[in-house]
């Protein structure tokens, strides 16, 4: 990855252009934590039961007779 695209400029404009409207538009700092911690937690979920069916295909496969 190159240098340039790791700077905080350039980051921190993508990350929020990527934040769902309604964590952008939260009228207030707390209704905004609020809502950004929803969506980060909701994210990581979705990723870990994404992690845990691929781990369960993994081990239904590696036991499967040859």
């Amino acid at each position: 990855m190159e240098l340039g695209k790791r700077v905080f400029a350039v980051t921190c404009p993508a990350t929020w252009s990527n934040l769902p409207d309604n964590v952008r538009s939260a009228p207030t700092h707390d209704e905004f934590k609020q809502c950004l911690k929803t969506h980060l937690f909701n994210h990581v979920a979705a990723f870990s039961v994404i992690r845990a069916v691929a781990n369960d295909v993994a081990i239904f496969v590696s036991k499967a007779p040859l």
